[in-house]
């Protein structure tokens, strides 16, 4: 059994009264020194309710699809046919230095490491197409060509 906030006495019943400001779960005897509330049982005494799952209204998934934007996906066979460029190396510091980026900066907008982009620059690493494609989409160059 809960206690009284006020008085201490273990009793079944509790009222949410408020007193001088103070919100306090108060017995029968000590409910008259403020306003009441709401009165509650004592968890033991509840019914358990059940947990609702989460459906969205219709409003809030107009609002999700109004603002996602749809995004073609590329086919398979659309990747295959891409290769990077041999000179993607040039290609990407040329154009980066031009925008007076460093490598880090550059890094910073592609959301990716440093020491990566510092490898494709030099031509120690070869960027994938879905890399390429965004450094095609940040620095404005052209990076990716297709083989058939």
């Amino acid at each position: 059994m809960p206690d009284c906030e006020m008085c201490g006495k273990r009793v079944p019943n509790l009222t949410r009264v408020r007193i001088e400001g103070a919100i306090m779960s108060v017995c029968d005897a000590c409910q008259h020194f403020g306003t009441v509330l709401e009165t509650r049982k004592p968890a033991a005494f509840r019914q358990p309710q059940e947990a609702k799952p989460f459906v969205p209204t219709k409003r809030e998934i107009q609002q999700v699809v109004k603002h996602t934007p749809a995004r073609p996906r590329p086919k398979e066979a659309d990747i295959e046919n891409l290769y990077v460029v041999e000179e993607f190396s040039r290609l990407i510091k040329e154009a980066r230095e031009k925008m007076s980026w460093t490598q880090e900066d550059l890094a910073k907008r592609l959301m990716e490491r440093k020491n990566v982009l510092s490898n494709i620059e030099r031509g120690a690493l070869v960027p994938d197409i879905k890399f390429a494609k965004k450094l095609e989409r940040v620095l404005g160059i052209k990076l990716l060509e297709d083989t058939s």
